[in-house]
């Protein structure tokens, strides 16, 4: 229902914008500027925290971790979902260490999914991107987002 939430708030669709409206204002009885990216931005980040439940949490409530030394991106509890969590975890699976919950079958759930670019390009532009929504961007072509599925 509310799949936009999922995404990183620099890729929302002016549909997805759409649905915060409507979320936000149900929720907090109150609107913001959908043409102002910092807005945007606030109402996203507390309409997360309010619908998004995640299997995972790290320790300390104010810690942030990079995800890639010397690349961009971090995870934190204020922005964790399961989808970040598991790529976190599959750069470095030890990092285990560093969260207090997490489900039992974490280890099951990092695994690779090894498919070929054959099996891939077989398939719906559709089904791969529900599949891999890690790697898919809106305006993306077929084969770029298999060249993302398969080199990461």
């Amino acid at each position: 229902m509310h799949d936009f939430l999922h995404k990183p708030s620099n890729n929302l669709t002016k549909q997805d914008i759409l649905q915060l409206q409507e979320l936000y204002q149900k929720e907090f009885k109150s609107s913001f500027c959908a043409s102002c990216q910092g807005e945007i931005l606030e109402a996203y980040k507390q309409i997360k925290s309010l619908y998004m439940i995640t299997d995972f949490e790290l320790k300390g409530s104010n810690k942030y971790y990079r995800l890639e030394k010397g690349k961009p991106g971090t995870i934190s509890n204020s922005q964790m979902n399961n989808i970040l969590a598991l790529d976190f975890l599959r750069i470095n699976p030890d990092r285990i260490k560093l969260f207090t919950k997490y489900p039992e079958n974490w280890k099951d759930l990092i695994g690779s999914k090894s498919v070929s670019r054959e099996e891939l390009e077989a398939r719906k532009y559709n089904e791969l991107a529900k599949e891999y929504p890690e790697h898919f961007q809106i305006g993306m072509k077929k084969k770029e987002l298999i060249e993302k599925i398969i080199n990461g």
